[in-house]
């Protein structure tokens, strides 16, 4: 898309620098600049055509005042403002879905590391307090609000220079590495719960103890199964979104790269509408 927008902004310039040479008629009075009355009258000198009209570069009370314009001003005004136009759009367009993607990114974040009462949590886990901020666990607990236990079992993890109650969010590097070791020993853990099922199942005369096990070890590892179904699932959305904003910014630094076909369509635009011309 942006090779394709380049060369037809490119087009548009040469024609425009094709256009352009001073009118070659100084014998007579109309040119760029020179006042006129009857706004879009038109004449021509030679074979160079003028309207009454504003000029596009004029700036202050010039900007109201109805001069003879060249031709070739008009048109490189036209290419000056149908660039830069499709530039301002192109890198809006970007600087949108890139904000939004970021914003996606973060939630997702934010839920993949929420804390939750029910887990265990070991030294050096990171996690997201509801409506709270960032926190590092600095002793093993569970069920123990980290803004609640700050100092004991939690601290602020990272704290911002400007508010060191204020936490930093991890990269999401570092969560989906948290998450992916998650996964792993959650595998383990139903790998090991499965033999006790089948041991188990293999009872022939098993106890009303050993039946309320079978079914505790069947539900955990459904639980778990479920766990590790979604954390696969939010690991792959995470880093599907990490490479799409990977790209955009990849896209706006080629857009940027553009900002040439812009200068030069202003450049031009400038050489076309001086005064005299």
């Amino acid at each position: 898309m942006f090779r394709k927008t380049s060369v037809a902004l490119a087009a548009l310039l040469v024609a425009t620098t094709a256009a352009i040479s001073p009118a070659a008629h100084a014998a007579t009075k109309i040119s760029n600049g020179v006042a006129c009355t009857k706004k879009n009258a038109t004449t021509k000198v030679g074979t160079d055509r003028y309207t009454c009209t504003t000029n596009p570069t004029a700036t202050g009370a010039a900007a109201k005042r109805l001069v003879w314009v060249w031709s070739g001003c008009l048109d490189a005004n036209k290419a000056f403002v149908t660039t830069k136009s499709q530039y301002d759009a192109i890198l809006k367009q970007i600087a949108g879905q890139s904000t939004t993607l970021v914003a996606t990114i973060q939630t997702s974040i934010n839920n993949m590391i929420l804390w939750k009462a029910t887990k265990n949590y070991v030294k050096d886990d990171v996690v997201y307090e509801k409506d709270k901020t960032y926190y590092i666990a600095l002793a093993p607990s569970s069920n123990k609000t980290p803004s609640a236990n700050l100092g004991t079992l939690w601290a602020v993890y990272m704290p911002t220079a400007a508010d060191a109650n204020v936490g930093t969010s991890p990269d999401a590097a570092k969560v989906i590495a948290m998450k992916e070791k998650d996964v792993v020993e959650w595998t383990d853990a139903v790998t090991t719960m499965t033999k006790y099922i089948k041991s188990l199942e293999g009872l022939a005369s098993p106890t009303t103890a050993q039946k309320t096990k079978l079914a505790t070890y069947k539900s955990t590892v459904a639980t778990i199964n479920l766990g590790i179904k979604n954390a696969n699932t939010n690991i792959k959305n995470l880093k599907a979104n990490i490479i799409l904003l990977t790209s955009q910014e990849s896209n706006k630094t080629t857009v940027e790269s553009l900002k040439a076909d812009v200068d030069q369509a202003a450049m031009i635009r400038t050489q076309s509408c001086a005064k005299g011309i």
